[in-house]
């Protein structure tokens, strides 16, 4: 899957979305307001992040019962920091967020809504979902 081809449509973003999540993240279980027998559905949107494109996938219950989180792959490390930093910076309490960056394709991944405790889970997930993309 390409950074370059998620961000040329919403549909993009989604079918991105989707093949990323797949079986990886388990669910999300690590998102504050996804429920965690459910099930899940995700969407995909295209954005700007404030240093370069991006795009962002948001896990919502099945039963439309929770509220969506998400996570947000962006290209460029000194993109990629500023919107960590962010995160940290906004997070009701700093383990709240987590990140993950791929060296090789020079993107990252960030997240901020994950459940207290669950950071590491979080991490790992977000380590493996940023594997899969390339540029």
């Amino acid at each position: 899957m390409s950074f370059a081809e998620a961000i040329k449509s919403e549909q993009a973003a989604t079918e991105a979305c989707r093949a990323l999540v797949g079986d990886g993240m388990k669910q999300a279980r690590w998102l504050t307001h996804v429920s965690t027998d459910g099930g899940t559905k995700v969407d995909g949107t295209i954005g700007q992040a404030t240093r370069g494109p991006s795009f962002t996938c948001t896990v919502t219950d099945k039963k439309g019962e929770f509220a969506g989180d998400g996570f947000t792959v962006v290209t460029g490390r000194e993109n990629f920091d500023y919107e960590a930093r962010q995160d940290i910076e906004s997070a009701s309490e700093p383990d709240r967020a987590a990140s993950a960056w791929n060296e090789r394709a020079g993107l990252g991944v960030l997240a901020d809504a994950v459940r207290t405790g669950k950071n590491q889970a979080a991490v790992r997930d977000l380590q493996s979902v940023i594997d899969q993309v390339g540029k």
